[in-house]
């Protein structure tokens, strides 16, 4: 909500996020193309690496994932929201696994999962369209 990458940070495990948001890109490649089938070179280029880890190194941000945050009431002109209206927002999976909606009985837009006590950022199941900066 802050921008503040140290904090964003230990709350994300980059590599899962980074798996599951290069997966999606991957998807939504092959999907956008006639009979959902990309073409074999361009799947290809995505499949590679370098251009996904780019695109998912963009989404990897503070900022970006402020939009989403705003969506529930984090602007950063108001306070943090108390226990009770996050555990509204908060919907659990099982397995160690929550996520977070942007309205009530909306769809899952952020997954968490719990490592030893520390919620962290493991996957995003929103629009990826919301994870453009806010200008």
């Amino acid at each position: 909500r802050d921008g503040d990458r140290a904090t964003f940070e230990a709350h994300v495990d980059r590599e899962a996020l980074k798996t599951q948001l290069r997966a999606r890109v991957i998807s939504e490649v092959a999907s956008g193309s006639p009979n959902g089938v990309a073409s074999i070179p361009g799947l290809g280029a995505f499949a590679a690496g370098p251009l996904v880890d780019l695109a998912v190194d963009a989404f990897l941000r503070p900022e970006v994932f402020r939009a989403v945050a705003e969506l529930r009431g984090y602007s950063v002109d108001r306070p943090i929201p108390g226990a009770l209206a996050i555990a509204q927002a908060v919907r659990p999976l099982g397995d160690g696994t929550a996520c977070v909606f942007t309205k009530k009985d909306g769809p899952c837009v952020l997954v968490f999962r719990n490592d030893a006590g520390t919620w962290r950022l493991i996957g995003f199941e929103g629009d990826l369209s919301m994870l453009r900066p806010r200008r």
